[in-house]
């Protein structure tokens, strides 16, 4: 395996956060060796034993021998330089090359995209197209962010060395709450979208010009090599699938079409799609059997009562 001792290498991360994506197809391009760890996105985030490793309870972090690293522009940078015999993502700094993934890479960052997938997830019906998000989710969502807010508050008074980081992510979690509410939450997700666009055609731009810079050639979407800045568009395009926002680049920007419709041929990102198809295709399959055991005394009787007269009408009616 490429790359320097992996051997204590461990990521934490989940299958539908979007961050955690990015290191995950970072892992699988420069081909380390690590071990995967699931942070569940119902509280686990928030336990202690969790905020050790990333005192901020987001996701994702990792751990390399004594050391914790997390936000995933500081762990993409720290994989890059722990492990210079790995294939390269980042061009030296400093450079043409370097200043130019840097700046696309900050430049994907500027897009809200944490405002616009809860946006449209929560106003489905007002910008979603073809969302390959389950149906129900912002029911889901709202009631996870409730039993969020109510751990938070348990947490609180079982932990109170940790009292202020759980007070902090309730008033985030209040606010956020208050921001995406009626009018005013579709005012912040049409603003967001608007800036989401801008980029969208920065990129479609920037994908024209490499093209031409290599007409007769494969390319990426600065050159030849595929890059960190390449992860962070193939992370965000799939995303904008998911959430049904597609239609803001398929239906204008053939380049950024063609892009997307290229990147099925990297095993990295074939792996990302799958995992969180394979995660919502669970949740879906967990949500029926819960259904199922709610319905399954009323199911029972229903099927008691039945049998009864069906015996009944066949011990009597001859």
């Amino acid at each position: 395996m490429a790359g320097g001792n992996t051997d204590d290498l461990v990521l934490y991360c989940h299958p539908i956060s979007y961050y955690s994506r990015r290191v995950l197809m970072i892992l699988e391009e420069k081909e380390l060796k690590y071990k995967k760890v699931m942070v569940g996105l119902d509280g686990q985030n928030l336990q202690p034993w969790y905020l050790k490793i990333n005192p901020k309870g987001e996701i994702p972090a990792i751990t390399h021998g004594d050391r914790n690293v997390y936000d995933s522009n500081a762990v993409i940078d720290y994989l890059e330089e722990s492990f210079p015999e790995a294939k390269r993502l980042l061009a030296e700094k400093g450079t043409i090359e370097g200043d130019k993934v840097q700046r696309w890479r900050n430049r994907i960052n500027d897009i809200g995209i944490e405002a616009a997938t809860t946006g449209c997830i929560m106003f489905r019906e007002m910008y979603a197209k073809d969302a390959g998000t389950p149906p129900g989710m912002s029911k889901l969502i709202t009631e996870r962010k409730k039993a969020t807010m109510r751990l938070c508050e348990t947490l609180t008074e079982k932990f109170p060395e940790y009292a202020e980081f759980y007070q902090t992510k309730l008033k985030r979690f209040r606010d956020n709450s208050e921001l995406m509410n009626g009018e005013r939450g579709m005012q912040e997700v049409e603003r967001r979208l608007e800036e989401m666009d801008t980029i969208l055609n920065e990129m479609e731009n920037q994908l024209q010009e490499t093209r031409n810079s290599f007409p007769d050639g494969d390319h990426w979407f600065l050159g030849q090599d595929f890059t960190a800045a390449d992860v962070y568009l193939a992370v965000l395009l799939d995303r904008l699938k998911y959430l049904g926002l597609a239609h803001h680049f398929r239906d204008h920007m053939p380049f950024l079409t063609a892009y997307l419709d290229r990147l099925n041929q990297r095993r990295s990102f074939r792996l990302i799609v799958s995992e969180m198809s394979r995660f919502f295709r669970l949740m879906m399959f967990r949500k029926l059997i819960a259904g199922v055991k709610k319905m399954a005394l009323p199911v029972a009787g229903l099927i008691a009562a039945v049998a009864a007269a069906w015996i009944y009408v066949y011990n009597y009616s001859k």
